[in-house]
């Protein structure tokens, strides 16, 4: 027999939050849309946009499909 060959996924980018939160605010704001806007579409409260904004959390699944939609962008770039 044959042994696989072991993937090494250790290359692949790292999410980081404060950054990717800070891009989610810089695209948005580019699109025209504003804090409370936003958190209207996404059905959200304000103070969880300001989290994804300040990198205290990352938009879930839903939000990052909605965000790639309102913002023309796959959402693997944002």
């Amino acid at each position: 027999m044959f042994e696989e060959p072991v993937i090494d996924f250790s290359e692949l980018d790292e999410i980081v939050v404060e950054e990717t939160g800070r891009r989610i605010k810089f695209l948005v704001q580019g699109q025209g849309f504003s804090q409370s806007q936003l958190a209207k579409i996404l059905g959200r409260d304000a103070k969880t946009i300001s989290n994804y904004y300040c990198g205290k959390s990352l938009p879930d699944k839903k939000d990052l499909i909605v965000l790639s939609r309102i913002l023309g962008l796959p959402y693997d770039e944002i």
